[in-house]
């Protein structure tokens, strides 16, 4: 299964990414690895994220503080939030019905 991120998603990412990149030079590059390692196990086992909502699914990165949130579609996964676990739950919803 293939995978896509929603613009906010491809924000959340980039914004993580410059965070690291500018508080622990080297470590945006581990966070990306480990990004792209947990968007590959959810590709292979789409369904092993836990559902928060209906539709959406929760992983959480090993190694890092954040949970990528997504929804398996007919063609393929949607990326639709990378967010720090302290982060209140429900925050991503308030971001998306911005956007709608």
């Amino acid at each position: 299964m293939n995978h896509t991120f929603h613009r906010i998603a491809e924000e959340d990412f980039a914004n993580v990414y410059r965070y690291y990149e500018h508080e622990a030079p080297g470590k945006e590059k581990l966070f990306a690895i480990e990004i792209y390692k947990t968007l590959d196990s959810i590709c292979a086992f789409p369904f092993a994220g836990m559902e928060i909502e209906d539709g959406i699914r929760r992983r959480v990165l090993k190694r890092f503080p954040y949970n990528v949130l997504y929804s398996v579609e007919p063609t393929g996964i949607l990326i639709l939030s990378i967010i720090h676990w302290r982060r209140d739950p429900n925050f991503w919803k308030t971001r998306f019905s911005h956007t709608q």
